[in-house]
C-alpha cells in the first residue's frame, strides 16, 4: 500500500498560463438576439457556423414564444453542432407548446440550428443564443450583441 509523503519548498520555478488569450479570441464567446415569426409547421434557421463544418459549436439557446393561439412557451437548451450531428439537452421547458431542432447542413463546411415550430399555432419567438465556435458564427435573424 502506497503512504502519502509530504515536502516543501521555498522556490517554485515553472510557467503559469492564463485562460485570458482563450477568453478574449474573438469568437471565444458570442452572444446573439433578435426575434423571428414562425408559423406552425415552419422551420427557422436560428444560428449557423461555417468555414469548417466538423468544428464544433457549443452553445446555449432560449426562447420565449408568445404564440396566437396559446399564450406562450419557453425552453433554455444547450447544444453542440457539427457536421458530425447535433446534441441538445433542454434545461428548462415550458409545458405546453412544442418544438424541435435538428441540424440543417447548407454545404460541408456550413451548419445551421435549425428550429421547427409544431406547437399547432403560429408565433413571434424571441431567441438568445450564447455560442463557441472558431469559425466564423452566422444568422439570418439574429444580431450579435457581443
Amino acid at each position: 500500500m502506497a503512504t502519502l509523503q509530504s515536502t516543501t519548498s521555498t522556490n517554485v520555478t515553472g510557467n503559469v498560463s492564463s485562460p485570458k488569450t482563450f477568453i478574449t479570441s474573438t469568437d471565444a464567446l458570442q452572444e446573439w438576439s433578435g426575434s423571428v415569426y414562425v408559423a406552425n409547421n415552419a422551420s427557422v434557421d436560428v444560428i449557423g457556423h461555417g468555414s469548417y463544418g466538423y468544428v464544433w459549436q457549443v452553445g446555449t439557446v432560449c426562447f420565449t414564444g408568445v404564440m396566437d393561439s396559446i399564450s406562450w412557451t419557453f425552453t433554455y437548451t444547450d447544444y453542440c453542432m457539427s457536421l458530425y450531428g447535433l446534441s441538445t439537452n433542454a434545461q428548462l421547458v415550458s409545458d405546453w407548446g412544442s418544438w424541435s431542432w435538428s441540424r440543417y447542413s447548407a454545404s460541408q463546411d456550413v451548419n445551421y440550428l435549425r428550429f421547427t415550430n409544431t406547437s399547432g399555432s403560429g408565433g413571434t419567438f424571441y431567441f438568445t443564443v450564447r455560442c463557441t465556435s472558431f469559425t466564423s458564427n452566422m444568422s439570418s435573424i439574429l444580431t450579435r450583441i457581443k
